[in-house]
């Protein structure tokens, strides 16, 4: 996976425990082709998980982004998208799948 990729999921209400998973296909990435994220919110705490968003900062220079499981994500500053998580009770998840074009000059080697 890119070394630069960064994703948080913030929520508001009671102290909860959460996971964010992030895995990348194809796997090598092969420059210059599209490349999909499946990013996973997990509930792993015992309360309810409310005003959950999901933070992804994006490398810079990341063009033609793409979520194929949600229609409500939007950009909040020039690299960062920002996706609202359906509230999760405990052991529950959501999933975003998010593709984009991957740079031309760099190769993701794992």
């Amino acid at each position: 996976m890119d070394a630069d990729k960064t994703c948080i999921a913030v929520f508001q209400g009671p102290a909860t425990d959460l996971a964010v998973q992030m895995t990348d296909t194809p796997d090598p990435v092969v420059a210059g082709s599209e490349v999909t994220y499946r990013v996973r919110v997990s509930n792993l705490g015992s309360r309810a998980a409310t005003g959950i968003t999901l933070m992804d900062t994006l490398p810079a220079g990341v063009t033609n982004v793409k979520c194929t499981d949600c229609t409500t994500c939007k950009f909040t500053g020039p690299a960062v998208l920002s996706c609202p998580i359906k509230d999760l009770a405990p052991g529950d998840g959501d999933r975003l799948d998010l593709a984009r074009d991957s740079d031309a000059g760099k190769h993701d080697p794992e």
